[in-house]
């Protein structure tokens, strides 16, 4: 009992981002909704956005924390997907580029 206590807690602590997963499709899928936003805001133009790993966090909707391959970088991608009664177009929140291959998913 308490031992799930204490990941409920660490959950709560880390800001209720889950464990990092490998990139499914439609975690690709949401990459590739956005994926003209990210080029925008990073003035880069990938051919290629490729999902490797990702984080979730259940808001009014759902962040979702995603690490890319984008050429020879790694990007770190905040994806936020509304509800549906809101809007089903997932937005770019936040981006961190350059980041390598081997760095922790984290908020930010």
């Amino acid at each position: 009992m308490h031992h799930h206590i204490l990941l409920v807690e660490e959950r709560m602590r880390l800001g209720g981002i889950g464990h990092e997963k490998p990139a499914d499709q439609n975690v690709q899928h949401l990459v590739d909704q956005i994926s003209d936003q990210v080029r925008t805001k990073t003035g880069k133009s990938y051919p290629v956005l490729k999902a490797i790993s990702y984080k979730s966090q259940i808001v009014a909707g759902t962040n979702y924390f995603i690490k890319c391959q984008a050429g020879e970088d790694y990007l770190h991608l905040r994806v936020f997907q509304p509800l549906p009664c809101y809007s089903s177009q997932p937005e770019l929140a936040s981006l961190k580029l350059c980041r390598a291959s081997d760095d922790p998913i984290e908020y930010f």
